[in-house]
């Protein structure tokens, strides 16, 4: 028998191999933004970030080349807030993006990803009750 506990940390443990994920230090030294600003911007809801283990890590699909990804900012300005639930969305079929996962689409297509993210968020926001 297992316990809700142990079922979030294994559900976690799935989001984590599913997209690469790196502790604040390993995106600070690949980005050269510093660590503060990384953390202001994830608190800000302008960045993908989850605190797992008492630690914050960031997905790999938070950044470009350039730094953090300015269409991750522009999708999070539509609803919901960074952390699991986003994690999870990433890594599950949509059917707006032909049933695959909004993250093999992200590099790609985001702005698709984007209206996704769009309609469910309206799909919330107008769900009855």
């Amino acid at each position: 028998m297992t316990t809700p506990i142990a079922d979030a940390d294994r559900a976690r443990w799935a989001i984590f191999y599913a997209s690469p994920w790196r502790h604040e230090a390993y995106w600070a030294q690949m980005t050269g933004v510093p660590v503060a600003r990384l953390r202001e911007l994830w608190q800000a809801g302008q960045l993908q970030g989850v605190v797992f283990e008492q630690q914050l890590y960031f997905p790999h699909y938070s950044f470009c080349q350039d730094g953090p990804h300015p269409l991750l900012a522009q999708l999070l300005a539509h609803g919901g807030k960074p952390g699991w639930n986003l994690a999870r969305w990433f890594i599950r079929p949509h059917a707006l993006l032909d049933g695959a996962w909004p993250l093999t689409w992200w590099r790609e297509q985001p702005l698709a990803v984007i209206e996704a993210w769009q309609h469910d968020r309206h799909q919330v926001a107008n769900r009855p009750g």
